[in-house]
């Protein structure tokens, strides 16, 4: 932490670097800098703008082809399905104005910052006091609350989104209390918060599927009714025809993606690679370029995840080693949900903080004496940060692939996760989500 906040970061501002294309010299972004903004007041409409857009659409044509409109006809980036909308949507038919809505947002993406921040140290407190057998002292709760409040307010896909204004917040904040339920055996409950962020970013849909194989029937359950309930709520508003429209939308932005440095996914890696000319800067209104090579680029890299998350290990010559759904199979499966998509922004990464908590504090890291603890800080440190020397390369070829570093961040974290032991032999008492609920809830700190 000293190392990342106090001296990486300062040296960002002091030290020279190549000019960044398009880029005033001192605005350059860093995660420092975006505390700052966070702490002066400063805030953007991210994801309520393009939504409201389409709410007033909607509010005139309640049947209409809004993507067609507002998407394909006016280029307006609206990526969410309507579910999304249906909150929103209503509080504008009580009565509730855009500015009003505007200022709801943003309190809610402010408490959602800083409650997953707060939960994530209780997180770490309890994982803590179950490694050890007894609760931390004051200054130990102190020095970890300190540090954990400090890693989350410079850790930049967190205190970016809640800068941006995005949704995403909100979704960061429902991880953190799924993966604290999962950790605990309530998994029904984890499916149903799993079930309501499906409504807003559907590749979490994964998750049903997953589930069904891990044999996690009530938490595929819940995902299921809670998804089902505000897909059936928006049909009943919108119209059955319009929700699926939103797969020509998920087909459109399948077929292009961002060049942009912040989409951090294969999809953008390949994009910045082929020198698309939106690269320094992000278009509301145009994606890359159709390109073959970034096109099967992507899908292989998205099957590859997809098959790595859900099926490995293999059972190797009948042993009957196989993933259970302990804690790590799960933070993958949301993980890899998130790099198998073609845009995955960097506020998209906020999941990985609550992560890096469970491997540092949990018992991973307690388990390993050898490059998996020097790993998770190398991990945290490419997730938390933007390079800002890398960005001055975004448009020379093959130098821009720095520019990845979330990325690479992330791929680390997912090997960690899969060489975590959450897999289990089949035929044991209990698999691993028993038990580490029943250590989880014994020791006297977590039944605080």
């Amino acid at each position: 932490m000293f190392l990342n906040v106090l001296v990486f970061n300062i040296l960002l501002f002091v030290a020279p670097s190549p000019a960044i294309p398009g880029v005033k010299k001192g605005l350059e972004p860093n995660s420092l800098a975006f505390t700052y903004i966070f702490f002066a007041g400063v805030r953007w409409n991210d994801s309520l703008g393009p939504m409201l857009r389409a709410i007033h659409f909607l509010e005139a044509n309640p049947h209409a082809a809004v993507y067609q409109k507002i998407f394909f006809e006016d280029r307006i980036k609206f990526q969410y399905p309507l579910t999304s909308l249906v909150p929103y949507y209503t509080m504008q038919k009580l009565g509730v104005g855009d500015a009003k809505l505007f200022r709801l947002s943003r309190k809610g993406v402010d408490l959602s910052f800083g409650l997953t921040i707060l939960l994530s140290i209780v997180f770490a407190l309890r994982l803590l006091a179950k490694q050890t057998g007894r609760a931390a002292s004051r200054g130990e709760t102190i020095a970890l609350g300190l540090g954990l409040g400090i890693a989350g307010l410079v850790f930049n896909p967190l205190i970016s989104g809640a800068v941006l204004g995005q949704i995403q917040a909100i979704l960061t904040l429902g991880f953190t209390l799924a993966l604290m339920c999962w950790l605990a055996g309530r998994e029904a409950w984890a499916g149903a918060i799993l079930g309501l962020m499906m409504l807003v970013k559907p590749q979490y849909g994964m998750f049903l599927l997953w589930a069904l194989l891990r044999r996690k029937f009530n938490a595929a359950a819940a995902a299921l009714i809670c998804g089902a309930t505000g897909f059936a709520a928006s049909c009943a508003l919108f119209g059955l025809r319009n929700n699926l429209d939103y797969l020509r939308v998920l087909q459109f932005i399948g077929r292009r993606g961002e060049s942009y440095y912040p989409n951090q996914s294969v999809n953008g890696m390949l994009n910045r690679l082929t020198i698309t000319p939106d690269i320094p800067f992000f278009n509301a209104n145009l994606f890359a370029p159709e390109n073959p090579l970034v096109f099967w680029g992507t899908m292989a890299s998205t099957l590859a995840l997809l098959l790595l998350a859900l099926f490995y290990p293999w059972d190797k010559n009948g042993s009957g080693y196989r993933r259970q759904g302990g804690t790590a199979d799960f933070a993958c499966i949301l993980l890899v949900s998130t790099m198998a998509s073609p845009i995955a922004w960097s506020h998209h990464y906020a999941i990985l903080f609550p992560i890096f908590v469970w491997l540092w504090f949990g018992e991973f890291a307690w388990r390993k004496n050898g490059w998996e603890r020097i790993a998770i800080a190398a991990a945290y440190f490419l997730a938390s940060n933007v390079f800002t020397p890398a960005l001055g390369l975004m448009d020379v070829p093959g130098w821009n692939i720095l520019t990845s570093n979330l990325y690479f961040g992330a791929v680390l974290v997912l090997v960690l996760l899969l060489r975590s032991g959450s897999g289990a032999r089949t035929g044991r008492a209990a698999g691993p989500t028993e038990l580490e609920s029943a250590s989880f809830t014994a020791s006297p700190a977590a039944a605080g």
